[in-house]
């Protein structure tokens, strides 16, 4: 059995907004609010939130850190193609996001 899934580390965001954005493109999304002291960002090396991982079978495939439209959409395309999902993209020239913000 292949787990597979979305781990998105952000100490700003309440657990329900994330759940929402994974109910909305249809990913699992884990909501991971890390208090303090950090452990789980220690143990997955997290420089800056938010910071997403995918995880294929136990094994981190991709990393993006801080808001990187580029690197979101990388990981919802690669998401697709590993559930044999429509690829849909979390953001878009014009949606009023920037294409890049550090975290």
């Amino acid at each position: 059995l292949l787990e597979r899934l979305v781990l998105r580390v952000d100490n700003q965001d309440p657990p329900g907004r994330l759940s929402a954005f994974g109910d909305e493109y249809g990913m699992r999304v884990e909501p991971l609010v890390d208090p303090p002291p950090y452990a789980v960002s220690e143990a997955y090396g997290v420089r800056t939130v938010p910071t997403v991982f995918l995880v294929d079978d136990g094994a981190v495939v991709d990393t993006v850190e801080g808001w990187d439209r580029a690197g979101i959409n990388r990981v919802a395309e690669r998401m697709a193609q590993l559930t044999g999902s429509e690829y849909r993209p979390i953001s878009e020239a014009g949606d009023g996001l920037p294409p890049f913000r550090p975290g």
